[in-house]
């Protein structure tokens, strides 16, 4: 699928859910929860766990999709899977999260770009000595500080 179609449905599917619509929160649901869970259970290595903060984000969506808009202006995938991971984090460290992640943005303008951005970040955790990256990865992953 295309990034600007891609966009456009998720899009679409943000409004229809700040219209109560149920079937369009189930889409949303069938395209991101693969990647949620998966990263919500990489950081807590518990699917009981990993299947709470699912469940919690996507009743914070149902919730209040409003400030996911300006998200799905880029890349809504990057977004929700940052959002699995700062939950599972808050859940690790035993901290409510606040208000859901909503306001977390990328910053990054488009598909080209936020690969541009990957394939950098990428190339300097590569480059990183072996004790480095194990540092970044627990802290990334695990919420070790």
């Amino acid at each position: 699928m295309d990034t600007k179609r891609l966009y456009e449905e998720d899009c679409s599917l943000l409004n229809r859910i700040r219209r109560r619509d149920d079937r369009a929160i189930a889409l949303l649901n069938d395209r991101y929860s693969m990647a949620v869970y998966s990263m919500a259970l990489r950081v807590l290595r518990d699917p009981t766990l990993a299947e709470q903060v699912l469940s919690d984000i996507f009743m914070d969506i149902w919730g209040s999709p409003k400030p996911l808009m300006h998200i799905a202006a880029t890349n809504l995938y990057p977004s929700m899977v940052m959002f699995a991971r700062n939950r599972a984090v808050a859940v690790l460290i035993h901290k409510p999260p606040t208000e859901i992640e909503f306001l977390f943005h990328l910053g990054v303008g488009n598909q080209q770009d936020w690969e541009m951005t990957r394939e950098k970040a990428l190339a300097l955790i590569e480059g990183m000595p072996v004790e480095r990256r194990t540092t970044l990865e627990r802290a990334f992953f695990h919420g070790v500080t």
